[in-house]
């Protein structure tokens, strides 16, 4: 997946998912910043209402596929841009299914530590987790986290 961005006057190719890549899933995990919702509004919002943006969770897979999209139709942003804006749909919008998800996914996406992650991961291999209860059984995983997810969390 590429990516063009529009710096000092020329178009520079990126490989999307080596972007995500490279950034640390703990910091990734630490949640939006100001300047990530601002990225994706400037960015996002010179074509379309943040409504659209917003309307419904996506997976990883298809909201990189959108920000490609949208690089591909002329969305203009500099890697610091795109990067703030993965970050936030990665943090506050990206629907995960618990049963499926790599433990980097677990941990951006729900807000858990490395070691929860994978023992959700491991859980997982002897019983599949089944609802929302069923996960916070986990030790590390709080109902808090978990009720601000709910309606991006699948089993």
């Amino acid at each position: 997946m590429r990516r063009r961005l529009f710096a000092c006057g020329g178009a520079v190719s990126l490989t999307l998912a080596a972007a995500v890549a490279a950034t640390p899933a703990a910091s990734r995990a630490q949640g939006h910043t100001d300047a990530d919702f601002a990225a994706l509004k400037t960015v996002c919002s010179r074509c379309h209402t943040l409504e659209l943006v917003v309307a419904q969770p996506r997976s990883e897979t298809e909201w990189m596929g959108i920000l490609q999209k949208m690089a591909d139709l002329g969305a203009r942003g500099t890697d610091e841009q795109y990067d703030a804006i993965v970050h936030y749909l990665r943090t506050h919008l990206t629907a995960i299914n618990v049963n499926e998800a790599s433990a980097d996914e677990l941990i951006v996406t729900l807000g858990l530590p490395q070691e929860v992650a994978e023992s959700m991961v491991a859980r997982r291999q002897v019983r599949p987790f089944r609802d929302l209860a069923d996960l916070e059984s986990v030790p590390g995983v709080g109902r808090a986290a978990i009720e601000a997810r709910k309606g991006r969390i699948f089993f």
